[in-house]
C-alpha cells in the first residue's frame, strides 16, 4: 500500500511552474498544426510535404493535455482535506467556474452566428446545440463519423475531460486507496483494448479518435503518475534514477519518426492502431522526467515567463483559436489556405488576436472567477 506523505509531494506547492510551461508547449504545438499544417495549399512537392509531415505532430498536443489533466485532477482528489461529500460539492463548483464561462461564451458566439445566418463549414447546425450544452458532442462525432462545424469542433476533447471529471472523482472517493493503481491501470488497458478492437474489428478509425472510451488511457496514466508522485519511496527512487529515466524518455522520442510518417499518410489509422498508445507512454514519461527534475537547470526553459503565461491561458486559447482563425479569413473574403503572402499575414493576425483574446479573458474573466472559487476549499 502506498504511504502518502502530504507534507511533501504537490500538496505544499500550489502551482508548479514547470507544468504551466508544459501546458504551454501542448497548446503551442496544437497552434502550429492549425495555423500552418492544416492550412497548407498542397502536400505535393518536397517543401510542402516536409512542412506538413512535421506540423501534423501538433495534433499530439491533445494527448499531452489528457495526461496532464489526469495528473492534476486526480492529484487534487488525492490531496483533499474535506469530507467526500463536501469535497465533491466544492470540486464541481470550482471546476464549473474554471471551465464553463469561456466554454459557454464560445457556444453562445457560435450559435448566435448560426442563428443570424452564418453558413458553411465553419458555422452550421450539424451538431445539435444540446450536445454542446451536455458535453457530449464527441459522442455525436463518433456516431456520425465526422467533426461537425469547424468553428466549434475543437471542443470534442473538452467534452471528454468533462465526462472524466463527472465519473472519476466518484470512483476514486468510493474505492480504497490501495486499489487505485490497479483500477487506473485497468482503465488504461481497457481503453487501449477498446481502441485496438475498434481498429481491427468494428466501427471506424475516426470513432476511435474522438470516443471517450478510446481516449481514457492518457487520463488514467496521468492519474497513475499522480498516485506514484505522492509516494515518498517513488520520489526517492526517481531522484536517484533521473539520469536513467531521462535516457529512457529520449529513447522513446525516436518513436516520433514512424509516428510522423504514419500520421502524414493516415492520421486516424495510425493513431488508432498504435499512435495513441505510444503517445500516452511517451508523454507520461516526459511528465515523470519533469517531476523528477523540478527546480533543476534541465527544465529551466519550462519556467520561462512567456511559456508559463501561454500555459496559463491555454484553455481559452485552445477553445477560441479555430473560430478566430476562420472568422479572420471569412472577414477578408478569402479561403483558409496559406497560398500567398496575404494569407500568411491573415494567419499571423488571427494568431495575434487569439493570443490577445486569451490573455484578456484570463486577466479579466477567468482568473477573477478562479480566485472567487477558492473560497470553496478542497
Amino acid at each position: 500500500m502506498l504511504q502518502i506523505n502530504k507534507s511533501s509531494a504537490l500538496s505544499t506547492v500550489p502551482r508548479l511552474a514547470e507544468l504551466d510551461g508544459l501546458r504551454g508547449v501542448a497548446v503551442a504545438i496544437v497552434l502550429i498544426w492549425h495555423f500552418v499544417g492544416a492550412s497548407l495549399p498542397s502536400r505535393h512537392g518536397f517543401a510542402f510535404k516536409a512542412l506538413y509531415d512535421v506540423t501534423i505532430l501538433g495534433r499530439t498536443g491533445v494527448d499531452l493535455f489528457f495526461v496532464l489533466s489526469g495528473f492534476l485532477i486526480i492529484g487534487i482528489i488525492l490531496d483533499r482535506q474535506q469530507s467526500p461529500l463536501l469535497f465533491l460539492k466544492n470540486f464541481y463548483i470550482r471546476r464549473f467556474l474554471r471551465i464553463a464561462p469561456s466554454y459557454i461564451l464560445l457556444v453562445v458566439i457560435f450559435w448566435a452566428a448560426v442563428y443570424t445566418g452564418a453558413k458553411g463549414a465553419v458555422f452550421n447546425a450539424d451538431t445539435p446545440l444540446w450536445r454542446h450544452l451536455t458535453f457530449t458532442q464527441n459522442l455525436w462525432m463518433a456516431a456520425h463519423n465526422k467533426w461537425g462545424p469547424d468553428g466549434i469542433s475543437v471542443t470534442w476533447s473538452v467534452a471528454i475531460e468533462e465526462q472524466f471529471y463527472l465519473v472519476f472523482p466518484l470512483m476514486i472517493l468510493l474505492l480504497p486507496r490501495r486499489i487505485l493503481l490497479p483500477m487506473l491501470g485497468a482503465v488504461a488497458v481497457a481503453s487501449i483494448t477498446y481502441r485496438a478492437v475498434g481498429y481491427f474489428g468494428f466501427g471506424s478509425v475516426f470513432t476511435m479518435y474522438v470516443h471517450t472510451l478510446s481516449r481514457l488511457d492518457g487520463l488514467a496514466e496521468g492519474g497513475i503518475i499522480a498516485v506514484l508522485w505522492r509516494d515518498d519511496r517513488f520520489r526517492g527512487w526517481l531522484r536517484q534514477n533521473i539520469v536513467i529515466w531521462s535516457k529512457l524518455t529520449k529513447a522513446l522520442a525516436f518513436g516520433f519518426i514512424p509516428l510522423m510518417i504514419g500520421m502524414a499518410h493516415d492520421v486516424a489509422s495510425t493513431t488508432a492502431s498504435w499512435g495513441h498508445t505510444y503517445l500516452t507512454l511517451f508523454y507520461g514519461s516526459v511528465l515523470v522526467h519533469i517531476l523528477g527534475s523540478l527546480g533543476s537547470q534541465n527544465v529551466s526553459w519550462l519556467r520561462k515567463g512567456s511559456l508559463r503565461k501561454l500555459g496559463r491561458t491555454s484553455y481559452t486559447l485552445y477553445l477560441f483559436h479555430p473560430l478566430i482563425l476562420s472568422a479572420t479569413y471569412i472577414a477578408a473574403g478569402r479561403p483558409e489556405v496559406l497560398d500567398s503572402p496575404t494569407a500568411v499575414l491573415l494567419s499571423l493576425l488571427a494568431l495575434g488576436l487569439s493570443v490577445i483574446w486569451s490573455y484578456a479573458s484570463f486577466r479579466f474573466f477567468e482568473r477573477p472567477l478562479t480566485d472567487y472559487g477558492r473560497r470553496w476549499s478542497y
